[in-house]
């Protein structure tokens, strides 16, 4: 039986959701490859709107269509459209990013979606951090901060994060590179800056 998650509906997380269908969808592939299934709630809105999606997870429980590793795929060469993997990469060590991109760039024909969490002060990401938590330090001491704090969940099992001192998002944007992938664009979702998407091509 799977276990009731409250965190999972969260409403900014609907709003990322929103994003990886518009981000996938927008590249108008017959397949897709989604990497950690979470809720399937992606998936299931693809398919709805006439996409092939393949789900894929190292986690038997979450109960996706196949069953292995983002480092170690069973998949041909050049055998979806797009590959995408959203707040996956930052659960593997960082030494694991760049294999991981290949193995991505390997089975897509086209395009590679991903989402990382940015804990990079930004205004929106100040505006962010205001909203949600309660703080009576004036603005000037919340801006010295170089990490900002998270909720336990979201941070939970993370190796790494965009924007902490030793990935800042050029480091990423050159490994992204030396994995042969192309960055086409990168924004953070306006509602909950602490999500990173970038748009990658072959």
């Amino acid at each position: 039986m799977r276990r009731y998650h409250p965190e999972l509906l969260d409403q900014r997380l609907f709003v990322s959701y929103w994003h990886q269908v518009v981000e996938i969808y927008s590249k108008l592939p017959d397949t897709c490859l989604e990497i950690g299934v979470v809720n399937k709630f992606t998936a299931n809105y693809l398919t709805h709107l006439g996409v092939d999606v393949i789900t894929v997870d190292r986690f038997r429980d979450v109960c996706p269509d196949v069953v292995g590793s983002i480092t170690n795929l069973p998949f041909k060469n050049n055998s979806v459209d797009v590959v995408s993997a959203f707040e996956v990469l930052e659960h593997l060590e960082y030494c694991h990013f760049v294999p991981s991109l290949r193995e991505m760039a390997r089975i897509s024909r086209r395009d590679v979606i991903i989402s990382i969490p940015d804990q990079s002060m930004s205004v929106d990401m100040l505006c962010y951090h205001l909203k949600n938590k309660v703080c009576k330090r004036n603005v000037s001491e919340i801006l010295k901060e170089k990490v900002i704090p998270q909720t336990n969940t979201e941070r939970s099992h993370h190796y790494w994060e965009l924007g902490d001192r030793e990935h800042p998002l050029e480091k990423i944007v050159a490994d992204i590179k030396t994995a042969g992938l192309n960055v086409e664009k990168t924004y953070r979702v306006k509602g909950y800056p602490y999500h990173r998407y970038l748009i990658l091509s072959k």
